[in-house]
């Protein structure tokens, strides 16, 4: 089912939300959990990381497919989108222009905005966000931007960021690392965190309409 409304955007990103959630959690306890071998606690630790890596990089992608694929059923003209999605129309345009073997110089888009303001706009959502597998801070700033979400919120946690991506890197790549209790229980409350931040940014912009521009 399409996400027409705001009801519906708001249960699926809630019903994403609540499984990685419930899972890092799960994950948490068993990391801390007595075992009869080193080893074994030892790894699930390491695994823990990736994995709360992948519920953040895979929240990021999810809901912002269900924000686009929100706004693109609102079926808005062109004049009545914001910036960014209006600028995410253009490249689509250019991108559909190339592809053809057809040009497109700035008068196409000089036309596009004079000819087509008061039209549909048919705003593909699918396979459009991209982390690159890498969500690092600039792959999530860019995110933000394309979206028409502030970002400011997130630059305190940059270097968390950062680190957690490394790590995440590091042990995929088979990198025997030790892992702590208070390591475990920082990257959750931060995964947490950012995945709730995340969430709030997306529901906002949706209940506010941001996604229209303001007359």
């Amino acid at each position: 089912m399409k996400i027409r409304t705001i009801d519906q955007l708001l249960d699926r990103i809630a019903d994403d939300h609540v499984w990685r959630i419930l899972e890092i959690s799960a994950l948490r306890s068993q990391c801390l959990a007595n075992f009869k071998t080193i080893q074994v606690q030892d790894a699930l630790r390491r695994a823990f990381l990736p994995m709360a890596y992948a519920h953040w990089e895979g929240f990021v992608k999810k809901t912002s497919h269900y924000y686009l694929e929100f706004v693109a059923m609102q079926r808005l003209n062109l004049s009545e989108l914001s910036f960014p999605f209006a600028s995410m129309y253009l490249l689509q345009e250019q991108r559909r222009n190339v592809q053809s073997g057809k040009s497109f110089a700035l008068v196409e888009v000089c036309d596009i905005l004079v000819n087509r303001a008061n039209s549909r706009v048919n705003l593909e959502y699918k396979n459009v966000i991209s982390t690159n597998s890498n969500l690092d801070s600039k792959v999530l700033d860019s995110t933000c931007r394309s979206l028409g979400l502030d970002y400011s919120d997130f630059k305190p946690k940059e270097l968390f960021i950062k680190n957690l991506l490394s790590a995440r890197n590091n042990i995929a790549h088979g990198e025997g690392r030790q892992i702590d209790k208070k390591e475990i229980d920082e990257t959750k409350n931060e995964i947490i965190w950012l995945i709730d931040r995340f969430r709030k940014k997306i529901e906002n912009a949706a209940a506010e309409s941001e996604y229209k521009i303001v007359n």
